[in-house]
């Protein structure tokens, strides 16, 4: 997978601490990391929802204003984003994935010593994968199942498509996205905003380029108590579920 890789990220969501508590904990965590992420961006603010069940008719939806912090590496290739709920370590240069465990790892242990967070709600991994473009082949000396790209239709013109699945494992699940773009920026819109802090987001591959995005996810309506053992063994779980997916739909 490593070869076409062109972007990594991972996220965790846990019991939300009060706004109060993350301003206290926030130069903690920043002390904590700042040999691998010195550059501090200005705290930001993001708009988050919740809902609330009514005895009677639709739930009312209540906005909430979090802060977020960003911190990113020397080289700007790494990022952090670290919220009262959810904690983002992504990256457009992956180096293997234990490479990638170990600052994962890192990071979760510093938000947890600083914000003394209790539970979890979500563990994620997303890998978006990219595949140039050969008039000789279309995508056959890359692709194995080519049922993942364009399909052709009688003798018109293929000029890109979109595909969606998600399908279960236990408790984990994977959603791909995979199909061929044409002219096309290098993120998928719904990575566009958070993959900004460590790419030029405006940049547009020119032709045709397959893409393959896995997310491999776990989710519980229950909260778990919060383990670093957990979520380590959680991570290597839903690497194995992308990697079995990656290499059923690509050439190996």
């Amino acid at each position: 997978m490593a070869k076409h890789l062109i972007y990594m990220l991972s996220k965790i969501e846990y019991g939300r601490i009060s706004k109060s508590k993350f301003m206290e904990g926030m130069d903690g965590i920043i002390e904590g990391l700042r040999r691998d992420f010195p550059h501090v961006l200005p705290l930001r603010q993001q708009n988050s929802f919740r809902f609330e069940l009514k005895a009677e008719g639709a739930p009312e939806v209540f906005t909430d204003v979090d802060p977020v912090l960003t911190l990113l590496s020397p080289n700007k290739t790494w990022g952090i984003r670290i919220a009262p709920n959810f904690v983002i370590l992504h990256t457009k240069k992956c180096e293997g994935f234990e490479d990638f465990r170990k600052r994962f790892l890192k990071v979760i242990e510093a938000v947890h010593s600083n914000f003394d967070i209790t539970h979890i709600s979500f563990i994620g991994m997303r890998y978006l994968n990219t595949f140039d473009y050969s008039p000789e082949t279309e995508f056959t000396d890359c692709f194995k199942r080519m049922d993942f790209l364009q399909p052709k239709l009688n003798s018109w013109g293929m000029v890109g498509s979109n595909m969606s699945a998600r399908y279960l494992i236990n408790t984990e699940a994977v959603n791909i996205s995979s199909g061929v773009m044409i002219d096309a920026p290098k993120y998928m819109p719904d990575l566009a905003e958070l993959a900004s802090d460590i790419d030029d987001v405006n940049k547009i591959n020119e032709g045709p380029l397959a893409h393959l995005d896995i997310d491999s996810m776990f989710a519980t309506q229950d909260l778990v108590d919060f383990s670093i053992d957990f979520i380590s063994q959680k991570v290597e779980t839903l690497r194995k579920n992308a990697n079995e997916a990656f290499f059923e739909i690509v050439e190996h």
